[in-house]
């Protein structure tokens, strides 16, 4: 014989608040289902376009690194008009990547090796301009464009190089040596207090240096 189960008015009750509530949120989703849709088709473009990106900034890191591989083949080599080309291929074209801070570098310090001193100065000025707040060879584009400032004879601006680099860069391993070129620019410009000043901080700061000796030598004579 089968059972009759009798729910109860407050069981009832529910049961009604149950379907009326889930009739409700039925109905809230089919207001809402094409909006839905559209959201859901936006967020997923937006998710395309950013994997997309990343592809396409992958890719271009790899031929950025590609060019920068073939010109130091080139340098190494001896072949310097097609370094050159390689490098000013990856700074003017990718600038965005890794290598095109290290294709500046590399440039300025070749242009310097050529004996091109106003082009390396002004590829450094670049590099600087771009990169100097983001890449551990600030210091270097800062010593190779005092050092060819000095090889025009431009002491004052050599200086302001050296100096700038020490004052933002002191635990780099390079300034000891940029301290002691600081101190033959303040020589050049007949600075004999600079440059005691200098070697003396040369001495103190750094006595480990393989500079400090020759510092010893010059602080004598000055």
């Amino acid at each position: 014989m089968a059972t009759t189960i009798k729910f109860s008015k407050k069981h009832k009750i529910k049961e009604d608040k149950f379907v009326e509530n889930f009739m409700r949120v039925r109905l809230w989703f089919e207001e809402k289902r094409k909006p839905l849709l559209v959201t859901a088709a936006s967020i997923a473009g937006a998710a395309l376009i950013v994997f997309f990106a990343f592809t396409l900034r992958g890719n271009r890191n790899v031929d950025a690194n590609n060019y920068f591989g073939q010109a130091m083949v080139e340098y190494e080599n001896g072949r310097f008009s097609n370094a050159i080309t390689s490098l000013k291929k990856v700074a003017d074209n990718y600038g965005g990547s890794a290598a095109a801070s290290r294709s500046l570098y590399c440039l300025g310090n070749i242009y310097y090796e050529l004996g091109n001193y106003s082009l390396a100065i002004d590829v450094c000025k670049r590099y600087i301009e771009k990169y100097e707040s983001s890449n551990f060879l600030t210091p270097a584009v800062y010593k190779c464009m005092g050092s060819a400032y000095i090889q025009t004879r431009d002491y004052a601006n050599a200086q302001t190089a050296f100096a700038t680099a020490i004052a933002k860069y002191p635990k780099d391993f390079s300034a000891p040596e940029l301290l002691f070129k600081l101190s033959q620019c303040a020589i050049e410009l007949k600075d004999a207090s600079q440059a005691k000043e200098t070697l003396d901080r040369l001495i103190t700061g750094y006595p480990a240096s393989s500079y400090v000796h020759e510092a010893r030598l010059m602080r004598a004579g000055l």
